[in-house]
């Protein structure tokens, strides 16, 4: 036997999308279920009262913990995003509660509007691409594939490398204590970028 909600959240789809009582909906409290991409499903948190008509008998149902599926992170007036296009996303923690709206009414055309915990921002602008991410603490931020921590990695193997030169020629590779200077330059640096 599968998911028994499963089977429940479908039928209530098929009850509430076309149902003019929902035309109204613009604003929803839910819980964040699991992140796919740029959309997540959410358990919706509010009841809800359904009014359909089956064999002519109106019928009220109150609906606890809709799971809403394909809630989309980046937000659009039409509902489709262009991959390339410029946008802005907060990736919400899983567990947490946002708010969800919806231009049109329809469940079918949500999108996070805010939320309580942020996991993961991220930025993109033509080839700026930007992140700040909580589960690992780190950010990165690349431009035409060039990344900030590929920056300091070209640094930090220039001055292991570096030469001076002198009146009696070059110089050596730098002191000892230069190097470990340089090795604690890079585990920093790796700890804030990615």
């Amino acid at each position: 036997m599968g998911d028994p909600y499963r089977k429940l959240v479908e039928t209530l789809r098929e009850a509430v999308l076309p149902n003019p009582v929902f035309s109204g909906l613009h604003f929803m409290g839910a819980e964040v279920k699991e992140i796919t991409g740029d959309c997540c499903t959410v358990f919706a948190n509010d009841e809800y009262e359904l009014h359909c008509e089956p064999d002519s008998k109106p019928v009220m149902m109150k609906v606890d913990r809709l799971e809403i599926t394909d809630v989309r992170l980046k937000t659009s007036i039409n509902g489709t995003i262009n991959k390339d296009e410029d946008y802005f996303m907060v990736i919400p923690k899983v567990g947490t509660h946002v708010i969800c709206g919806s231009l049109t009414g329809d469940l079918a055309d949500l999108f996070v509007i805010q939320c309580e915990a942020v996991e993961k921002v991220v930025y993109v602008r033509g080839t700026l691409k930007m992140s700040i991410d909580g589960s690992d603490g780190k950010i990165s931020a690349e431009s035409d594939g060039v990344t900030v921590l590929g920056l300091f990695d070209s640094l930090a193997n220039i001055l292991k490398d570096l030469k001076v030169y002198t009146n009696i020629g070059p110089s050596g590779n730098p002191l000892p204590e230069t190097i470990s200077q340089i090795q604690a330059f890079e585990k920093d640096i790796r700890t804030i970028f990615k």
